[in-house]
C-alpha cells in the first residue's frame, strides 16, 4: 500500500510552526498558523480616479476639436482604421498623396496606444462633453 506523502511537492506546503504538510490552497493550519497571501500587493484607487492615459486621450481629442470644431466620432473611427500602403501604391496614387498617407500612418501608429482603445460611444461622450464645455 502507498504511504501518505511526508514531504512537500506539487500542491503542498509545510507549516513553519508545526512542520505539517498541507494542501497549497489552505490558508490556515490545524495548529492555528495562518499563511500570508502570496498574491501581488493590490493597490487601491479612488473609485473615479483618472489615469494619466485617460487625461492624455481627452487632451488629444481636445486638440483635434481645436483643429476641427465639426469633428465627429465617426471621423475618429475612420482615422483609426489601418492604412494599407501596398494597396495605395498599387492604386496609382501620385508621390505627394503617398507621402501624406505615410505621414498619416506614422501619426496613427503614434496615437495607437491611446485613441485605438476607445469605443465609438465613449468617443461620442467625450466629444459631446468637450464641445459643451
Amino acid at each position: 500500500m502507498a504511504e501518505n506523502k511526508t514531504t512537500g511537492g506539487r500542491g503542498k506546503k509545510q507549516c513553519p510552526k508545526c512542520e505539517q504538510y498541507l494542501a497549497a490552497a489552505l490558508r490556515r493550519c490545524e495548529c492555528g498558523h495562518t499563511f500570508a497571501s502570496s498574491s501581488k500587493a493590490k493597490t487601491k484607487k479612488a473609485k473615479f480616479a483618472i489615469t494619466e492615459e485617460q487625461v492624455r486621450v481627452v487632451m488629444e481629442i481636445q486638440n483635434k476639436l481645436n483643429d476641427d470644431p465639426e469633428l465627429t466620432a465617426e471621423a475618429i473611427e475612420e482615422a483609426k482604421k489601418p492604412i494599407d500602403l501596398n494597396a495605395a501604391l498599387s492604386s496609382g496614387m501620385n508621390n505627394a498623396e503617398i507621402k501624406k498617407l505615410i505621414k498619416r500612418r506614422e501619426s496613427q501608429e503614434a496615437e495607437g496606444t491611446t485613441l485605438a482603445k476607445l469605443r465609438k460611444r465613449d468617443l461620442e461622450k467625450i466629444i459631446a462633453i468637450l464641445k459643451a464645455g
